[in-house]
C-alpha cells in the first residue's frame, strides 16, 4: 500500500469515527473535532508535499523540516482557533508548530509498509 493511500485510509477512517459518535456529541465539540481533523489533514499534506519536493532537490531532513514548518506555520495561522489571537511570543509559536509537523513525520514514519518519509526532526 503507498504512503499517499495510507493517508486517505487515515482520514477517512477519522471521518468514520466523527460520523458514528456525532450523535452523542454537543455540535459545538463536533465543529470543533472537525476543525482539528482538517488543520492536521492539511499539515500532514505539507509533509507529503515537502518529501517530495526534498526528495526531487535532495534536501536534508533539516531543510525539509524548515520547509514543512513555513507552509505548516501558515495553516495555523489561518486555523479558525487562532484567529483572532495575536501571537505573544513568536518564537514560542514557531516551536510550537516544528513539533507538529515533526510529530506528524514521526507519525507516518512508524506506519507498516512503505512509507517514504524519512524524520525531519
Amino acid at each position: 500500500m503507498t504512503w499517499l493511500k495510507k493517508i486517505g485510509l487515515v482520514i477517512v477512517k477519522g471521518a468514520q469515527i466523527i460520523v458514528g459518535i456525532q450523535q452523542m456529541l454537543p455540535p459545538n465539540i463536533l465543529g470543533t473535532i472537525q476543525t482539528i481533523e482538517t488543520a492536521l489533514s492539511r499539515a500532514l499534506q505539507v509533509i507529503v508535499d515537502v518529501e517530495a519536493m526534498g526528495v526531487a532537490l535532495s534536501l536534508t531532513g533539516a531543510q525539509k523540516l524548515q520547509a514543512a514548518v513555513a507552509a505548516g506555520t501558515d495553516i495555523f495561522l489561518r486555523w479558525s482557533a487562532t484567529l483572532g489571537h495575536k501571537i505573544a511570543n513568536p518564537a514560542l509559536f514557531k516551536e510550537g508548530v516544528t513539533s507538529v509537523m515533526d510529530g506528524l513525520v514521526k507519525i507516518a514514519n512508524s506506519w507498516e509498509g512503505e512509507v517514504e518519509t524519512k524524520n525531519v526532526g
